[in-house]
């Protein structure tokens, strides 16, 4: 897949979205549960309003630098916890106007993208009583048993 870039600053940035790896899936969770963001669309609630919703708690965390940092890289560069600092910590320096509306673009496209599509990636997990001690089932096993139930993509760390 290719990689999106993106131009802040006069530096270029690419999405590792959504090839993240372990260390970034884990930096995220931790952001996550630190903050007890919950990212799981409520029944009654309208799509919009649940990206609304994400939005607003992501402002609220005051996190959203740090999240993005977790998920852009300055071009050629690989993702470690210090790049992805560093990144927020350039990032949250910007002055430009451009700069500023590519920044409120990737909050809203990159971040709620990055919740949003794991809506549909959710699978049935095993109970628990028959997974203790037992690794997860291969995704091929689970083929076919993507299910859309509201939860996203990372913990709300419960």
């Amino acid at each position: 897949m290719a990689e999106e870039k993106y131009h802040l600053g006069g530096r270029a940035f690419l999405s590792t979205v959504p090839e993240i790896t372990v260390g970034q899936q884990l930096f995220f969770d931790a952001i996550v549960a630190r903050h007890d963001l919950v990212f799981q669309k409520a029944a009654e609630e309208a799509p919009e309003a649940f990206v609304q919703r994400i939005l607003q708690d992501l402002v609220c965390s005051e996190e959203v630098l740090n999240l993005l940092g977790c998920l852009l890289v300055p071009e050629g560069q690989d993702w470690s916890h210090e790049v992805a600092r560093q990144t927020a910590a350039f990032i949250s320096g910007l002055r430009d106007e451009q700069s500023k509306r590519v920044v409120a673009s990737l909050v809203s496209s990159l971040l709620v993208g990055f919740f949003v599509s794991g809506l549909a990636s959710i699978e049935i997990s095993p109970s628990s009583s028959s997974s203790v001690g037992q690794p997860e089932p291969e995704p091929e096993a689970n083929a076919g048993k993507a299910i859309a139930t509201g939860a996203g993509p990372v913990s709300s760390g419960s």
